[in-house]
């Protein structure tokens, strides 16, 4: 019977164990990685609680009083549905500047984010937990579109493309 009770004590601590893992938003998966301005950056993701999660990242301490500690920002769950989500995720970005990042469906190739502003989009990239899918990121100056007056006016909701220039849906992730 010791044995018994030994073997259970194991199998709920290794459920314990992988339930925490879910929870943590582990196994983050860096996108795409650059610098602005002089200061670094990643977009990395991962899965957390069967929904897709996005962060902006930068090493802490890089002399950005946006990073303090390392983040600009995090969402889980693009999914209008959701009161306090939405199809896009951002915020502050580096070097003084902000950011807008989201994923999209597969037939989405760019995405218009000012009426004269189209951006290309990447894959997911596979075999990592990720679902199917592509992602966008765009970091601009505060004084964005007055700096770049060609871009237009901005979208409040940016709106994904085919590679034809024909309008996608969202998807929620």
């Amino acid at each position: 019977m010791g044995s018994l009770a030994a073997l259970a004590a194991l199998a709920l601590v290794v459920v314990l164990v992988g339930w925490a893992r879910d929870h943590r938003n582990t196994g983050w998966v860096t996108l795409t990685a650059g610098s602005y301005h002089g200061v670094g950056w990643k977009l990395q993701a991962s899965m957390s609680d069967g929904k897709l999660c996005m962060q902006l990242t930068g090493p802490a301490n890089q002399n950005d009083p946006a990073n303090r500690a390392g983040s600009y920002g995090e969402q889980c769950q693009f999914d209008r549905s959701c009161a306090k989500c939405s199809y896009t995720g951002g915020g502050l970005g580096p070097a003084n500047s902000y950011s807008a990042y989201g994923p999209l469906p597969v037939n989405a190739a760019q995405i218009r984010v000012a009426t004269h502003k189209v951006l290309p989009t990447s894959p997911l990239p596979g075999g990592h937990g990720l679902p199917s899918g592509r992602y966008w990121l765009d970091i601009y100056p505060t004084n964005w579109p007055a700096s770049s007056p060609g871009d237009g006016t901005p979208l409040a909701t940016p709106q994904p493309l085919d590679a034809q220039g024909h309008t996608v849906k969202f998807k929620n992730f």
